[in-house]
């Protein structure tokens, strides 16, 4: 990923937490305009993609799976899923 920015754990990531607290998080961290790479777990992941884009269900998002969301503001139901791509696919572009 040749991500170069700093690295910080946060527990919102793990399952359990809300989507929400996780928002909240991050708004302490990042300015508007940021990029962000979050490292979660199956299954909260997946749900708080659905949270930020609105949909009810990621289909086909699983373990070892990647997604950009576009996130206008740091808000629920506000993000645009512009890919996703599982473990397979992301080997074949290494």
């Amino acid at each position: 990923m040749k991500f170069t920015g700093p690295i910080l754990p946060l527990h919102e990531l793990s399952n359990d937490h809300s989507t929400a607290k996780l928002l909240h998080t991050l708004k302490l961290y990042l300015q508007v305009g940021e990029e962000l790479l979050l490292v979660g777990h199956m299954p909260s992941l997946a749900e708080h993609i659905g949270e930020l884009t609105g949909a009810a269900f990621v289909d086909g998002f699983g373990k070892g799976s990647a997604a950009l969301v576009e996130l206008p503001e740091l808000s629920l139901g506000v993000g645009k899923m512009l890919w996703r791509k599982q473990l397979d696919e992301l080997a074949e572009l290494a």
